[in-house]
C-alpha cells in the first residue's frame, strides 16, 4: 500500500461536487490580499463563504464601517479574480482573533507540573506552583 501526499489528497477531495464552496472559500482566501490593500488585510480576513456572501472578520467597529462604505470596491475587485462567486460582503468583529491573540492563548493556557510533568492550567501553577492532584496529595500526607 502506497501513501499519496497530502496536497493531492486534498486536490482529490475538493475536485468532488460536494466541496465546490470550499474551493470556493480557499480561493477567496488566498486573493483577499491581493484584492485590499495591505493595511486593511492586517486588520480584516474572511472567516466564512455561504449562499455567495462572504463574512469577513474586522479588528474593530471602525474597520468594518470603512469595508462597508468599500463594499461595492472589493466586490468588483473579488469577482475579477474568482468570478461570479461573490455577491455580497458582511462586515463584523465578532469572529476577530488576533494572531498574536490567538499564540499566546494556545502557549499560555496550560504549563507543566514541576512534580509530575503533567499538563497544568497556568492558574493552579501561579496558585500552588504545582499541579491540583500533587497539592491535593501533598495536603493529604500533611494532614496525617
Amino acid at each position: 500500500m502506497s501513501f499519496k501526499p497530502l496536497p493531492k489528497i486534498i486536490q482529490s477531495l475538493e475536485a468532488q461536487p460536494e466541496w465546490e464552496s470550499i474551493r470556493v472559500y480557499r480561493r477567496l482566501l488566498e486573493s483577499w490580499e491581493e484584492v485590499v490593500e495591505p493595511v486593511v488585510a492586517q486588520h480584516s480576513r474572511p472567516v466564512s463563504f455561504s449562499r455567495q456572501i462572504l463574512w469577513i472578520a474586522t479588528a474593530n467597529s471602525v474597520w468594518a464601517q470603512t469595508l462597508t462604505f468599500k463594499r461595492y470596491q472589493i466586490l468588483q475587485r473579488l469577482n475579477v479574480l474568482v468570478p461570479d462567486t461573490v455577491k455580497d460582503l458582511r462586515f463584523s468583529t465578532l469572529n476577530w482573533v488576533n494572531r498574536e491573540q490567538q499564540g499566546e492563548r494556545k502557549v499560555s493556557c496550560y504549563g507543566i507540573c514541576p512534580r509530575c510533568h503533567c499538563k497544568t492550567p497556568v492558574a493552579e501553577l501561579e496558585r500552588w506552583s504545582v499541579c491540583a492532584l500533587c497539592i491535593a496529595e501533598e495536603w493529604s500526607q500533611t494532614s496525617q
